[in-house]
């Protein structure tokens, strides 16, 4: 049988859940898209703002979480939605800070997030070099071999290019966010995950 909830992002939240910190209050999740992993985030926290910029998207996160009282979704990007510090357990961000100004967004978040609480970056980046250019090989059969598992992709979003190397985001990061974990990922995504002090 098809699963139809399986795409590149959700094949990774299992680990980024595992990141959560004990008992979170309060999640937000930045371009939550088809909402997936707010959905998968309200299981464990007490309650999930999902925000987006799509109407489109949020739309469709909102059907599919139809029933869930402890996700507010809201239509606004992080530039406009009010952020106040200190306020938030866990801040994720899957395949979207591409779309967002890096160091002001990281920014952004390091200051809403709690003594304690825990910033989830899933993202893309340009390939570069012989590292990269290896697990963009490795990934190959095994998209292919999740794909006789769950069926054909679903895509919530256009994949899109970026600029930047895992490498160069990851500079900036550990210069806005000391102690960050920066790893890359197969199916063409690397991972960030930084604990703010408490």
């Amino acid at each position: 049988m098809e699963d139809t909830s399986w795409n590149h992002n959700v094949h990774h939240h299992a680990a980024l859940l595992r990141k959560l910190p004990p008992a979170p209050a309060r999640a937000l999740d930045i371009g939550c898209g088809a909402g997936d992993f707010a959905r998968r985030l309200a299981e464990r926290v007490a309650h999930v703002d999902a925000i987006d910029a799509s109407a489109e998207m949020l739309r469709r996160a909102q059907s599919a979480g139809a029933g869930l009282d402890n996700v507010s979704y809201v239509h606004a990007s992080i530039g406009s939605f009010p952020l106040e510090p200190a306020s938030y357990d866990v801040i994720s961000l899957l395949t979207v800070l591409h779309h967002l100004p890096l160091r002001e967004t990281l920014r952004l978040c390091r200051d809403a997030l709690r003594p304690g609480g825990v910033l989830l970056v899933l993202g893309w980046a340009r390939s570069a070099g012989p590292l990269d250019r290896a697990y963009d090989l490795a990934s190959i059969p095994v998209e292919f071999g999740l794909q006789c598992v769950h069926g054909p992709l679903r895509y919530t979003a256009p994949e899109m290019d970026t600029s930047l190397t895992v490498a160069q985001i990851a500079a900036v990061m550990r210069a806005e966010l000391p102690g960050v974990k920066v790893r890359r990922q197969l199916l063409w995504r690397y991972m960030a995950v930084w604990l703010r002090p408490s």
